[in-house]
């Protein structure tokens, strides 16, 4: 699994953009085979080997002068590799920074082709948050469907973002950390809803997976988490349930025949 996701330096210099922004694109593991040996940047030449996840961050180690359209030329790499998931967040302070120009700029290097790749799939997707802090920023975003949660709490209700209709339940965790949530990026679906029986609530997401890599020839499984301690930074027990969840799907969906119904 290849993810990529980015953030803003706490204390941004001189010059530099107020934003931040966080996304994960999720290369199917049969894709892999079709990328070469690294991701590299065309512009500034900074190379991300296959099957990790790499965190970009200025002044962290990933100097670009063109950040956003070096950001836009990976995604584009990601793409030809057949990626089919991305989630995005964006802090609240952006509405009130007056930086709109900045967030724009990078929303279109880094979203608008990637946007109409997806529209024309029907890949499904797993998001697991455990962090809704910021939940008023998705209304004004032009992006994907995205389900966010407290762990143990009601469901943020998200409906009509971007024009699709989202799911509003109460939370019924599977792992512990909150609902998941499988769906086509026109419907999502809480499949742990009512479902006690962990195995039973395995097989029906694995059920959905199947027939997405079905129709489309790949699978995409979305992997996305938030610590609230302090916003931003990856929750190390989240990543291990989603981790260990994502492993457990895989080797349900990859098993060789649908799963059977339960």
């Amino acid at each position: 699994m290849f993810i990529l996701y980015a953030d803003e330096p706490k204390d941004p210099k001189e010059g530099e953009s107020n934003f931040w922004i966080y996304g994960g694109i999720a290369v199917p593991a049969e894709s892999l085979a079709g990328l070469s040996e690294t991701v590299r940047c065309i512009k500034c030449k900074f190379e991300i080997p296959p099957e990790v996840t790499l965190k970009l961050s200025r002044p962290k180690g990933f100097t670009c002068p063109q950040w956003p359209d070096a950001c836009g030329e990976l995604v584009d790499e990601a793409i030809k590799a057949r990626c089919v998931g991305f989630i995005t967040v964006t802090h609240r302070d952006v509405a009130r920074s007056g930086k709109v120009k900045a967030y724009s700029m990078l929303r279109h290097a880094l979203f608008s082709r990637f946007n109409e790749f997806l529209m024309g799939t029907r890949s499904h997707g797993i998001a697991v948050l455990d962090n809704t802090e910021y939940k008023q920023d998705f209304k004004d975003i032009n992006m994907l469907p995205l389900v966010g949660f407290n762990a143990g709490k009601k469901v943020v209700d998200l409906k009509r973002i971007h024009g699709y209709s989202v799911a509003t339940e109460e939370s019924s965790p599977l792992l512990g950390l909150g609902d998941i949530f499988v769906g086509t990026f026109h419907r999502w679906v809480n499949v742990t809803r009512n479902l006690d029986d962990r195995e039973k609530s395995l097989r029906r997401i694995a059920r959905l997976l199947w027939r997405g890599q079905n129709d489309s020839g790949s699978l995409t499984l979305l992997r996305f988490g938030l610590d609230t301690r302090p916003w931003g930074q990856w929750n190390p027990e989240l990543r291990k349930v989603c981790d260990r969840f994502v492993a457990d799907v895989e080797s349900v969906a990859f098993s060789g025949d649908e799963p059977a119904s339960g």
